[in-house]
């Protein structure tokens, strides 16, 4: 079976990068393959209990098997390779707790899920503004020494194209635009910046649609987004 690699459609000095696609086609493995190869990273859920839940379950096992996840305190978890850390876990929530700590070391900010299900709560208030202090915690003044941002990656599901990161960013019309035109890639090379709505194989579609979920589904905003990587509202 032919899955994602989201790494194939980074680009040299784009360093904000949404990606979007159908669920379990890929996105999250390969972005954690490729954070903890590298190393140097922070593996970034919105509210802790997201983080919690993938952290105590060690959702990187699964790209690697050499890596776990301990606690480091109330706020971050720390994501450990052959006894080296590798990576922290944080919350975007409590990011604002972490001002005062060191991030000199990130070089990539890697966030699961950024776009929530329609159904969920919504737990930070102004979240993009949220997100750019993070951003900004994490870089610090190191573009004014002379060192590249930190690599930012998001990954989620098409729940809502409505989503604070999007509506911020002034990117609704563009990205409504683009998928009128049958196009899947946004880029500005300007704000360094891609948004990439995923297109899985054919074959994977396929073999997807025939299993019990997805034929129970067929036709439903639900299949739509999950398998066909279309937007449910």
């Amino acid at each position: 079976m032919q899955y994602l690699d989201i790494t194939t459609y980074l680009k040299p000095n784009i360093y904000f990068n949404f990606f979007v696609g159908g669920r379990g086609t890929g996105k999250t493995f390969s972005a954690n393959k490729k954070v903890c190869k590298e190393g140097g990273f922070i593996y970034l859920r919105t509210t802790t209990t997201e983080l919690d839940l993938a952290c105590d379950s060690n959702e990187f096992a699964k790209s690697d098997k050499k890596v776990v996840c301990s606690r480091i305190n109330k706020n971050m978890w720390g994501i450990y390779k052959n006894d080296k850390q590798i990576g922290s876990g944080c919350a975007l929530s409590i990011f604002k707790n972490l001002r005062g700590v060191n991030f000199d070391d990130v070089d990539i900010i890697f966030q699961d899920e950024f776009i929530p299900e329609v159904n969920a709560r919504k737990l930070i208030k102004d979240e993009a503004t949220a997100w750019f202090n993070m951003i900004e915690t994490v870089n610090r003044n190191r573009e004014l020494e002379g060192r590249p941002p930190a690599l930012y990656i998001g990954c989620a599901n098409a729940n809502e194209i409505y989503n604070p990161y999007f509506i911020e960013l002034g990117l609704i019309s563009k990205l409504e635009e683009m998928l009128n035109k049958g196009e899947r890639r946004y880029i500005d090379y300007e704000r360094s910046l891609q948004v990439v709505m995923l297109e899985p194989a054919k074959e994977f579609v396929e073999a997807k649609s025939q299993t019990a979920l997805y034929k129970l589904s067929k036709g439903t905003k639900f299949e739509q987004m999950a398998l066909r990587n279309d937007f449910a509202f």
